[in-house]
């Protein structure tokens, strides 16, 4: 709460499509009364009608004044109305910061002449957002400001916007157990990869599976199948090579004459059982072919799924394989105990005890965002809520499925939202337009969307015609990925400064505390 209060003040305000230039000055100034001037637009959106929820549960008085079209089109007709509606009160605080130019001006005209009329108590308020600021004056029109400093929660927020939380998990201030420990792993693995270029290596070769793979063991041998009985060559064109067969047609003219020349019924049958391994040489040939085939198809398998391919290309020592398998077990994962040199891919039973890489990319970043609000007061003091994992879905959707989903999203206490995407691979221009038109949706025009990816500043050269230069296990869609945030105007933060950008988006070239400053 803020040292200036008016708390004996009533607010006019105009309801308009960002409410929280109504609700964060009534909160932060302790305002129990607020007259809302409510145009037909905004009682059919429904506008009007989430601002007054949230004002009735932050226990705040509400009385809304309808206004028609032609009285929102005619500056003089709606300056008179603010008038009289005034009259019954004694000190007036007139918010400026929303709605159309007429009913602004018309705000500011009922002021003056109150002003006039001997009102001497009554002021003018302003929410920037871009500097989140809110400022006032008095009949000497000097202005002063202070800080924005408001604890909406994030449902609060979605709700002035027509929305909900339908999923989130919140990491900050409060925190569950599991989230704790998903935090503490993310922490670590956040140092491990920032120090260690083998650390980093073995988190991109495990990001994802090879390009192609099958989806499932049975899908893998219907593809081995396949590619096996494309190859299979014609029986009529097989040259038989192999001893005993160089022959073939001499051989059971023999067999025949031994048959022929046999003296007794079991000699006669001896040379027809030999004739019947060779009489249908295309189902020998099938029988063959088939045990061919269940061999491929166990070696394949066996090969694929072991994955005996390297986990690091670097070549490191046996010390250095151990610092690696004590990172990985240090963040929940596990090893296979092996005498071998080298670290393979299968060694890895599991890369840390969060899901896949991608997940863990994404507690990397919260874990990132926490640290920065628990070391730095000024940057706490501008933060209300971080969630994590947030799908969102419309007010009246009902049982329908979500509308969007964030990574991790920051709720300031200037009433707007953070919205961080975590990225380790690529994403296409449209991805990142989304996300700012989501941030806009759920916060309006001062929220803020950024993508962060997996880029750290001390890996990346700047080459002298501007291109930059990473280390080859970083593929080249994850290396274009600040260049395709760019193309669309969406900022790219690395992993590595998410703390400066924190401060940036917070304004934090001076501090969030609520010292006023004059004009």
């Amino acid at each position: 709460m803020s040292h200036i209060q008016f708390s004996d003040y009533v607010m006019f305000c105009n309801s308009t499509g960002n409410q929280t230039i109504n609700i964060i000055p009534a909160l932060q100034f302790g305002i129990k009364n607020t007259v809302i001037i409510s145009t037909d637009y905004a009682e059919e959106s429904r506008l009007t009608k989430r601002l007054i929820d949230l004002m009735e549960k932050r226990k705040i008085n509400v009385s809304t004044e309808k206004i028609v079209n032609h009285e929102e089109k005619n500056v003089k007709m709606l300056t008179e109305k603010l008038i009289m509606l005034s009259r019954q009160y004694n000190k007036v605080v007139w918010n400026i910061s929303g709605g159309q130019k007429i009913p602004t001006v018309a705000l500011h005209d009922a002021f003056q002449k109150r002003i006039a009329a001997g009102f001497s108590d009554d002021m003018i308020l302003y929410v920037e957002g871009n500097d989140p600021a809110i400022w006032y004056y008095g009949k000497d029109f000097r202005t002063e400001s202070v800080r924005s400093s408001v604890a909406l929660e994030l449902d609060e927020l979605l709700k002035l916007s027509g929305s909900r939380i339908y999923e989130a998990t919140k990491i900050y201030p409060s925190d569950s157990a599991d989230t704790k420990r998903n935090l503490e792993a993310g922490s670590k693995a956040l140092i491990f990869y920032k120090s260690s270029d083998l650390f980093r290596e073995a988190f991109f070769s495990l990001m994802s599976p090879p390009e192609q793979m099958p989806r499932s063991m049975k899908a893998l041998e219907k593809q081995i199948k396949d590619i096996l009985n494309n190859i299979k060559p014609n029986v009529d064109k097989l040259p038989l090579k192999k001893s005993g067969y160089e022959n073939f047609e001499e051989t059971i003219i023999y067999a025949v004459q031994q048959i022929n020349n046999s003296k007794t019924i079991q000699e006669a049958k001896d040379g027809i059982n030999k004739l019947k391994i060779i009489e249908k040489p295309k189902e020998i040939y099938n029988d063959y072919w088939n045990s061919i085939k269940r061999a491929c198809i166990d070696s394949a398998k066996k090969m694929l799924t072991e994955n005996r391919e390297p986990l690091i290309s670097q070549k490191i020592n046996n010390a250095n394989k151990k610092q690696l398998i004590s990172q990985i077990q240090d963040i929940g994962g596990e090893v296979k105990a092996s005498t071998e040199e080298i670290l393979y891919r299968n060694d890895v039973i599991k890369f840390s005890s969060i899901g896949g890489n991608a997940d863990l990319f994404e507690w990397m970043v919260s874990a990132s965002v926490i640290d920065s609000v628990r070391k730095h007061p000024e940057i706490r003091d501008c933060i209300s809520e971080v969630h994590w994992n947030v799908k969102t879905q419309k007010s009246s959707a009902g049982n329908a499925k979500h509308d969007s989903e964030i990574d991790v999203v920051i709720t300031t206490k200037y009433g707007t939202l953070i919205v961080l995407e975590a990225k380790t691979y690529d994403f296409s221009g449209d991805t990142a337009k989304s996300k700012e038109s989501i941030a806009y949706k759920k916060s309006g025009p001062f929220a803020k969307a950024i993508i962060v990816g997996p880029l750290i500043r001390t890996i990346v050269k700047e080459k002298g015609n501007g291109e930059k230069e990473v280390p080859p296990y970083i593929k080249g869609k994850t290396k274009d990925q600040e260049e395709t945030a760019n193309q669309n105007g969406i900022e790219y933060c690395y992993l590595d400064e998410i703390e400066s950008m924190l401060r940036n988006k917070l304004g934090l070239k001076k501090d969030c505390g609520n010292d006023n400053h004059r004009h």
